[in-house]
């Protein structure tokens, strides 16, 4: 029986604007595990000290295949028992393509947010499901959309009462559903929080898709990040920047949170290759 994280203590102040990191990849060898991919930068401690010394609050961790009680499923208990040790928030980050064939009971969603949530002492779940680059998506998406809306509801259910957040495209704000509601509007009536993915690594252009979602996050009282990738910047200090733009441009905004790094690994990266992991 998975017992709830007890509640964190408060977030420390930071000034970074890339307040959240979503780490995909993890440091177990492919000989040990078949999902293995040997990232160093992906160790539990080398994760804690990115965290410490770039200042971010809160972790979007891979869960992905979680379950088979093997040495990937054995790093994200640790890491995410590390890291809530460093006094960071964690979310169970999950998705499979298959789920949007799925309906009814036994759904895949349910059974994959139990055996993640059996893993660590995650604060809450996140849910990577893109059902727009379904192949029935553009062809009268209808039957995509509801078996999205299923795996929502699946994930929740099986999260008990653990707040579930989900990506977005920044244009689900403004395409209406079947029901005349838009896209967004039937996410936000299940998460908890959003991540918009902005698709842009120019700020004003990020908030300009940005700000219409930041509008009905609001009115709904939800919580969104603006998740950035890291690999579409030239350097780590143009992500820094960009996000230091959206943060100035979305301050009045109730419903911001901060800038999430989509992937862990290129942002890495580029603060290996810039000489830029040191203390901020």
């Amino acid at each position: 029986m998975t017992v709830a994280a007890p509640a964190l203590p408060a977030l420390p102040v930071t000034t970074s604007p890339v307040r959240a990191l979503r780490v995909l990849a993890n440091d177990v060898e492919p000989s040990a595990d078949p999902r293995g991919e040997g990232l160093a930068g992906a160790a539990p401690q080398t994760l804690v000290e990115l965290v410490r010394v770039r200042r971010v609050t809160h972790v979007v961790l891979g869960a992905h295949g979680a379950g088979d009680g093997g040495a990937v499923d054995a790093w994200t208990g640790r890491a995410c028992r590390v890291l809530r040790g460093r006094r960071t928030s964690v979310s169970a980050l999950g998705g499979e393509a298959g789920w949007l064939g799925a309906r009814g009971a036994g759904h895949p969603a349910f059974a994959w947010v139990r055996a993640a949530l059996a893993l660590g002492p995650f604060h809450r779940v996140h849910l990577d499901l893109a059902p727009w680059e379904h192949p029935g998506w553009a062809d009268g998406h209808g039957p995509v959309w509801h078996a999205y809306l299923a795996a929502l509801d699946a994930v929740r259910l099986g999260a008990r009462g653990l707040p579930v957040d989900v990506d977005v495209p920044w244009w689900f704000a403004s395409t209406p559903a079947d029901d005349g509601a838009t896209h967004l509007e039937h996410v936000l009536a299940r998460a908890a929080r959003v991540t918009v993915l902005a698709g842009s690594p120019d700020a004003e252009k990020v908030l300009a898709r940005v700000e219409p979602v930041a509008r009905a996050c609001e009115a709904r009282g939800r919580e969104m990040w603006v998740g950035v990738d890291a690999a579409a910047f030239a350097s780590a200090g143009a992500v820094e920047g960009t996000g230091a733009a959206v943060r100035r441009g979305m301050q009045a905004a109730r419903a911001y949170r901060g800038v999430e790094v989509l992937d862990h690994a290129a942002w890495l990266e580029m603060l290996e290759r810039g000489g830029e992991l040191v203390g901020a």
